[in-house]
């Protein structure tokens, strides 16, 4: 169905199209790194991956073996679900 109108609208359902017959946006596109959609943030890789950093920075200072590379998988798993909650808090 690409380039046949939307029922009623007489706009191409192809985007390329719209943009080359000069059909305005509703606003202009996104700019790389835009959170605006985000709610909480719990389900978005990057905030839960800079939460992390942040949880794994204060982890280390109050249990420093859990720098050793045998904790790696567990202090990973606990990271993320700590970032996680944080981030729905």
């Amino acid at each position: 169905m690409t380039g046949r109108p939307n029922r009623g609208t007489g706009i191409p359902s192809d985007p390329t199209r719209q943009q080359a017959q000069g059909f305005d946006r509703r606003h202009p596109p996104f700019d790389e790194g835009n959170a605006a959609h985000l709610v909480h943030g719990a389900d978005s890789e990057r905030a839960i991956s800079a939460a992390a950093e942040l949880v794994h920075d204060t982890i280390l200072d109050v249990a420093p073996w859990l720098a050793q590379p045998q904790f790696a998988p567990a202090v990973h798993r606990y990271l993320r679900a700590a970032a996680r909650e944080q981030l729905l808090d």
